[in-house]
């Protein structure tokens, strides 16, 4: 049944919050598109073992990043686009290393366990990203961003949300020599912006910079 198929659109489809093994018989299917649920503690899709044999996905979002899967994705190396949700530290570790297996990857999302709740995302100094990487979404409180993060040399359009940015954080994000389009979404913790925000050469070819939730 349906061995065909490509792309499995669930985005709309907020009450589901599992799926079953039927899904790892789809061994053609490019595209699993998933919306995270609002109304469940744990937000992202939770998948079945064995997803990493789908070999053809192309793009994977909100996904559980529990139950193993984190490490299942390492096998998934042609992946375009990924989104990860309820990341902790538990997996985190998982989650990087299959992340490094995946060179090719240009959009990723990371977003933390409890969120909006402040919920850690913690960025180990091991971490770098994807060489190609052109797209980055993370979710949750960032103690601090890897200064390799400053050599992403493709990264041209990155959202950091929740993160309650510190010093350090802005100090590497500065130095990105190519990104096009900044959205600190609840993520600056400042009463006034001026030149702490930004030195003197930083962000050298920032065209859209938008603020929400300033506080």
């Amino acid at each position: 049944m349906l061995k065909a198929l490509q792309t499995f659109n669930i985005r709309w489809c907020g009450c589901l919050t599992a799926l079953s093994d039927e899904i790892l018989n789809l061994v053609r299917l490019r595209h699993l598109k998933m919306f995270k649920s609002m109304f469940q503690d744990v937000h992202g899709m939770k998948l079945p073992a064995g997803i990493g044999s789908l070999k053809n996905l192309l793009s994977l979002t909100a996904i559980h990043a529990g139950g193993g899967i984190a490490e299942e994705l390492g096998n998934l190396i042609q992946l375009r686009r990924l989104g990860v949700m309820d990341v902790a530290e538990e997996n985190i570790s998982e989650l990087f290393v299959s992340i490094t297996k995946m060179p090719a990857l240009p959009s990723l999302s990371i977003e933390a366990k409890h969120a909006f709740n402040k919920g850690n995302l913690i960025l180990l100094d091991s971490f770098s990203p994807p060489p190609f990487l052109q797209k980055l979404r993370l979710e949750g409180v960032l103690e601090k961003l890897p200064t390799s993060f400053g050599s992403s040399e493709r990264l041209t359009n990155l959202r950091l949300g929740n993160s309650h940015m510190s010093e350090n954080s802005k100090l590497v994000l500065h130095l990105l020599p190519n990104l096009k389009n900044l959205t600190p979404w609840n993520a600056y913790d400042a009463k006034r912006m001026g030149k702490e925000f930004c030195s003197a050469g930083g962000f050298p070819k920032l065209e859209v910079l938008s603020f929400a939730s300033c506080s």
